[in-house]
């Protein structure tokens, strides 16, 4: 559905006409609007921030009582009647409540998580999903892919939700035609019955982050196909639509997975691997905002930005580990070879910055992201204030939305909790003098308090350094002005890297990013071959297969078995 246009007591802004995918502006139009000074007061008169005998603004319909009330309940305030919400509506402008220190945190103690055992089995839905052979992948001309006949088979189902459905498909043979790079990639498929909820949208910004080049966000591997309806037998609406992507696959899934591992081992994550998740994010976000990721100036640790020309910064709004497809972690070792890559994905809830022309798409914008997930530019109170426009935290999306984002995935990585920072409880935070010189110029409030105090310390000793502790905390402040900027976030995350190699942590064994892949219930044995780099194989042995699963058969000495699959 288009977003909606006008804001209560506000002229409509200019026509938006056809928004183009974010990452690349528009060549014509109006320039977003430019980051407000907030007042360096807390505490201001019912006049303040306004216009006298300017006219009071119209009172919320009830699509937007009902957004207020959401929000309200999100913050942890005393609901309003409805009656209530129109009396005092716009009439008095923001004023920060006083912070106060939050009670005493629960200890996590990183309780041991116990394993659930074998999934349930693929409904058929998801079954004819992975009986599939995609056309893409059969294609001769895709020699990326070693397209032919019966050479690829769809494995498991990787993450599912009302956009469709996303599956593994691996090559079946062990040899490799000339030009191939892929033996294994992810299927997105939509499986909506409404066209306007393709995949076109997904497509267009796939293929404008190509340009940036950036091994820190995940890749499309062949532009989307669109639908011949008439060759398919579908409804004409469906004609040249997208309804499929071929992604890179992340072998080592997404950050969630990674919580659950060591919630089993039972014991925090080392803290240089925790520095280099946060420095893969950093740098997927530097790609999202400057279409370029940040450059190291030597000597030293100063880092700078390169903007592609005619980049249109994008803003994520699905940033957590529990989305299956946001952040993955793939492996390749050329980029740094102690750890996953982890690479940010997933940009169907996603906005350009220029799309917010008018302050009636900032409203609509509110209701992106998961519920605990919000952005204080979302949520905050101010957005019922007179001085919401120039309260500096309403509406203010920018690059500082997505730091809150990542600041979350950090704060329940180190605390490897399942539950974002809570909303209901903000407090003021205090940083270690010698790191954080700049504290008292902080405009608000932060959240996420059981990073200062609910990690127990291991051997006598805290879990994760002040440095660590503070960055992740200047990430999850309300204001977005006291949020860091990416350029300094790089330096203080490069510099966290070096001292903690100078301290001797040591990174964390492989194994431990692999995920367990649970089997359906009722299935066979796991296949007992190997892999073309003799890591076991994680598939299902095939009835009558002698312990190998299809795509091994040739291990037995045997001609392979071909499964044949319902093509489309």
């Amino acid at each position: 559905m288009p977003p909606k246009t006008g804001d209560p007591g506000q002229a409509p802004g200019p026509p938006a006409g056809p928004v183009p995918p974010p990452g690349l502006a528009p060549p014509q139009g109006p320039a977003p609007p430019s980051r407000p000074v907030p007042s360096q007061g807390r505490v201001s008169s019912p006049q303040a921030g306004s216009q006298a005998g300017s006219p009071r603004p119209p009172p919320p319909g009830p699509s937007r009582i009902r957004i207020i009330k959401k929000f309200q309940n999100y913050r942890g305030d005393p609901e309003q009647t409805a009656k209530q919400i129109r009396d005092t509506w716009r009439r008095l402008d923001y004023v920060i409540p006083a912070a106060v220190a939050p009670s005493a945190p629960v200890v996590n103690q990183f309780p041991r998580r116990q394993s659930r055992g074998r999934a349930d089995p693929y409904d058929p839905d998801t079954e004819a999903f992975l009986q599939q052979i995609p056309s893409e992948l059969e294609d001769v001309n895709q020699v990326i892919f070693g397209g032919g006949p019966d050479s690829w088979i769809g494995v498991k189902l990787l993450g599912e939700g009302s956009y469709g459905k996303v599956g593994l498909w691996e090559y079946m043979h062990n040899d490799r035609k000339p030009g191939q790079l892929y033996h294994q990639v992810a299927v997105k498929e939509a499986i909506s019955n409404d066209p306007s909820e393709s995949l076109d949208y997904d497509n267009q910004i796939y293929q404008t982050l190509l340009k940036t080049g950036s091994a820190h966000v995940s890749q499309i591997l062949a532009p989307g196909k669109p639908v011949d309806a008439a060759a398919e037998g579908l409804d004409m609406v469906w004609d040249g639509k997208i309804t499929r992507l071929i992604m890179e696959y992340c072998t080592f899934g997404d950050l969630n997975g990674l919580i659950k591992t060591f919630q089993r081992l039972g014991r925090p994550m080392r803290e240089i691997t925790v520095w280099r998740i946060f420095e893969c994010l950093i740098d997927g976000l530097s790609a999202l905002h400057f279409g370029n990721e940040l450059t190291l100036v030597a000597p030293g640790n100063i880092y700078q930005s390169r903007t592609l020309p005619g980049w249109d910064p994008i803003i994520h709004f699905d940033l957590k580990p529990g989305n299956k497809m946001a952040v993955l972690m793939a492996e390749d070792r050329s980029i740094h070879g102690a750890s996953p890559v982890v690479k940010i994905a997933d940009f169907g809830l996603c906005k350009g910055l220029s799309t917010f022309t008018n302050w009636g798409e900032r409203w609509d914008v509110r209701r992106l992201a998961t519920e605990g997930y919000f952005a204080p530019e979302q949520f905050s109170a101010s957005w019922e204030a007179k001085d919401f426009k120039t309260s500096g935290i309403a509406g203010r999306y920018n690059f500082k939305t997505n730091v809150w984002g990542i600041g979350c995935i950090m704060y329940q990585l180190m605390l490897l909790t399942n539950n974002p920072p809570d909303a209901k409880v903000p407090f003021r935070p205090t940083f270690a003098a010698s790191w954080y010189t700049n504290a008292p110029a902080l405009r608000g409030r932060a959240f996420g308090h059981l990073l200062k105090g609910g990690l127990p310390p291991t051997a006598g000793s805290p879990v994760y350094s002040n440095e660590l502790i503070d960055l992740v905390q200047l990430c999850l402040m309300e204001h977005p002005l006291d949020r860091p900027i990416l350029r300094d976030l790089r330096s203080r995350i490069r510099a966290g890297i070096l001292a903690s190699i100078a301290a001797g942590s040591v990174d964390e064994p492989w194994e431990y990013f692999t995920p367990a892949l649970p089997t359906p219930e009722g299935s066979k044995a796991l296949c007992i071959g190997r892999e073309l780099d003799a890591t076991p194989c994680i598939r299902k042995a095939a009835p009558n297969g002698g312990g190998y699963c299809t795509k091994h058969q040739d291990q037995r000495l045997t001609r392979p078995s071909q499964r044949k699959r319902r093509r489309r």
